[in-house]
């Protein structure tokens, strides 16, 4: 009996050994639509005002995994240096308005930024459809050469969404370095939302030639809801001719422009059997601007503060696979910045727990409790922002928020329907410093540095320290002329 027991526990052992030895199937890659919008105001969309039209946006948000402390900076140019150099843009002199169309400031090109991350070392095909707003003065700092294979979109940071033309009314388009001319007199919103759908497309009829066919990355950077305020007018019809305020009814109309978008998009990848692949993000730059009609209630401020309402921003990703996100449905409360996409998109990726990414200094990886389902915490323990064009700064930690010389737009705009409106405060009886319980205190009624009085003092020293490490904002104006190049915003001038 014993060589038979040998011989069965030898069989035994072999058979655990080599299933113990099968490789393990490499993760899929999943595709990526990363939605940024331009200026949406907390408040624009329609689980929040119901008189927005935003059942596209609303559905997934209510389905996905809900941020609900997403932060960035208060304006467009240094939020969207943060979001692909994962670097607080004062450490590289991007902050306030140093990336304009006349100067030469951009991400420093040494940089490895997220497209080229993703291409390079993720195995991605990347695509900017939309705004862009990262320099253009010479060739080496436009999209594609910035590892996007492929750019549909304008350099500048707003321009007119029908004609195309930006400042000195010069004219602002390209596919890839061309200029493109033929979408003049075409919707912005529509232009970007059909441009995607057809790189859907272009995706699956190269899957179905070619397995090997790499995933993809399809930033689609909507220029609304920044201004100018323009709209084709069906969309009031249909959806905003309620909205008293005539500001607010192009904005509900800006936005129901994108909500069909998202959903001709959505229905699309459908249609061709590629929503179980797919990884939906959605975020904006910065919050709204309540003189424009947007809407950041009941959160305090405006764009270009550091209020609530100009730094804290509606994020969210949606995936109908679990095999992409195994937990949904639910709001995670751990602290996020912009930047935190850098690493978190590559944890996702390679389904890592790694906290950073060594060169990417101000990008945290928070994948582990996104995937796991976690409501609270974070590898992020503070945020900071310096503006010194604004002369203002910022420190969170944890649910503290110190703020420093904030007195610009101190009130609270442009309360949804039924909603009595506040009085604003008087900005010149507010203090040098303010610190709020931003978890007892969301909206910034209350500053309790008496009560808090050591945390206040630490706080203040800390931020006195982030302010004197921050690199001066690029400012210069080389005079950039876009007559020489015949009447186009182009590169060549630095």
């Amino acid at each position: 009996m014993a060589p038979k027991l040998l011989a069965s526990t030898f069989l035994v052992t072999c058979f655990l050994s080599c299933a113990v030895a099968q490789p393990v199937p490499a993760r899929k890659k999943p595709n990526i639509l990363f939605v940024l919008m331009d200026d949406m105001g907390w408040g624009d969309v329609g689980f929040r005002d119901s008189q927005f039209h935003t059942p596209t946006i609303d559905g997934m948000y209510s389905q996905g995994v809900r941020f609900n402390n997403s932060y960035t900076p208060p304006n467009c140019g240094p939020s969207r240096a943060a979001l692909l150099s994962g670097v607080y843009p004062w450490r590289m002199g991007l902050q306030g308005n140093a990336i304009n169309s006349g100067s030469s400031a951009a991400i420093p090109l040494g940089r490895t930024i997220l497209p080229q991350k993703l291409k390079d070392d993720l195995g991605y095909q990347t695509h900017l459809v939309g705004k862009w707003h990262q320099g253009f003065c010479k060739t080496e700092q436009t999209p594609t050469e910035r590892g996007f294979d492929s750019f549909f979109g304008f350099y500048l940071s707003k321009q007119d969404p029908f004609s195309h033309l930006s400042k000195k009314d010069a004219y602002d388009f390209r596919s890839d370095h061309e200029v493109n001319r033929s979408v003049a007199g075409q919707y912005s919103t529509y232009l970007f939302s059909e441009r995607t759908r057809q790189l859907v497309r272009e995706y699956k009829a190269s899957l179905a030639s070619n397995a090997d066919t790499k995933p993809f990355f399809i930033m689609l950077s909507y220029s609304a809801l920044h201004a100018p305020n323009q709209v084709p007018q069906h969309y009031i019809d249909q959806h905003c001719a309620d909205v008293s305020d005539h500001n607010r009814q192009i904005k509900c109309g800006m936005m129901a422009a994108v909500d069909e978008g998202l959903k001709n998009i959505t229905d699309d990848l459908k249609a061709h059997g590629l929503m179980d692949d797919l990884l939906v993000v959605f975020t904006s730059d910065d919050g709204g601007d309540h003189e424009e009609g947007s809407s950041n209630w009941p959160l305090r401020g405006n764009k270009r503060t550091l209020w609530e309402g100009g730094i804290r921003v509606t994020t969210f990703m949606y995936s109908e696979s679990r095999d992409i996100l195994p937990e949904t449905n639910f709001t995670w409360g751990g602290l996020f910045y912009i930047s935190d996409f850098y690493a978190t998109l590559s944890g996702m990726i390679e389904d890592t727990e790694t906290r950073k990414l060594p060169e990417i200094v101000d990008s945290y990886n928070q994948w582990t409790y996104i995937k796991t389902g976690q409501t609270t915490g974070t590898n992020r323990l503070e945020i900071a922002y310096v503006d010194q064009d604004l002369g203002v700064a910022m420190l969170r930690r944890d649910q503290w928020k110190l703020l420093y010389m904030q007195s610009r737009h101190p009130g609270w705009y442009n309360p949804p329907p039924g909603v009595a409106a506040r009085e604003e405060p008087n900005r010149n009886d507010l203090p040098k410093y303010q610190l709020f319980d931003l978890d007892r205190d969301p909206e910034e009624t209350t500053d309790v540095r008496k009560d808090n009085y050591e945390r206040y003092i630490r706080m203040a020293a800390s931020l006195r320290e982030v302010r004197r490490m921050a690199v001066n904002p690029i400012d210069e104006d080389l005079h950039s002329d876009p007559d020489r190049f015949d009447g186009v915003w182009s590169p060549g001038w630095c």
